[in-house]
C-alpha cells in the first residue's frame, strides 16, 4: 500500500505542478500580448499636420549665416509643384523658377536663377501654427552654404 500512496501522491503533486505552470505560461502570454496590442496600436507623431498648403506667396528675408548683409526674398508656391523665387532687392529683383515637395513639415526645392546655370537646393521647416518657414540654401546637391532665411506666409 505504502508504494501505492507515494505512487498516487506523486502523480497528485506532479499534475498540480503542470497545472500552475499552464497558469504561468498563459498568464506571461496574455500579458505579452496585451502589451503588443495597446503599443501597437498608438498614432505616429510624424503624422502631417491636416490641410497643409503651401500655395501663395511667402515673404521674408536672408543672409549668408556669416553676419552678411539682409537681404529681400519671396517665395510664391504654386499649385502642382511650381516655384517662383523674387530674391535680394524687393522693387528689381532677382527672378528664379523651380519645382518644390512638401513632406510632413519639410519643404524641399530646388531652382535657378534667369540667365544662371547655377542650380540651387533648399531644405525648410514649415510651421502650421505660426505661418512661418526657416530654411537653408545651398548649390545643388548641398542645401547648405549659400544662405539662411525665414519667410512668413502672406
Amino acid at each position: 500500500m505504502m508504494f501505492g500512496f507515494k505512487d498516487n501522491g506523486i502523480r497528485i503533486v506532479h499534475v498540480q505542478k503542470i497545472k500552475t505552470m499552464k497558469r504561468k505560461i498563459f498568464s506571461y502570454v496574455f500579458i505579452l500580448a496585451a502589451l503588443w496590442v495597446f503599443t501597437s496600436c498608438s498614432k505616429s507623431d510624424t503624422q502631417p499636420p491636416a490641410n497643409i498648403t503651401l500655395d501663395g506667396k511667402w515673404i521674408g528675408t536672408y543672409h549668408n549665416g556669416a553676419g552678411g548683409p539682409v537681404n529681400y526674398f519671396a517665395l510664391t508656391f504654386k499649385s502642382g509643384g511650381a516655384l517662383v523665387v523674387h530674391a535680394n532687392n524687393s522693387l528689381t529683383p532677382d527672378v528664379a523658377n523651380g519645382t518644390w515637395t512638401l513632406s510632413s513639415d519639410s519643404v524641399k526645392a530646388s531652382y535657378s536663377y534667369t540667365g544662371s546655370s547655377a542650380i540651387y537646393a533648399m531644405s525648410a521647416k514649415y510651421s502650421g501654427s505660426s505661418n512661418i518657414m526657416a530654411g537653408t540654401v545651398g548649390l545643388s546637391p548641398g542645401v547648405t552654404g549659400e544662405a539662411v532665411f525665414s519667410v512668413t506666409k502672406q
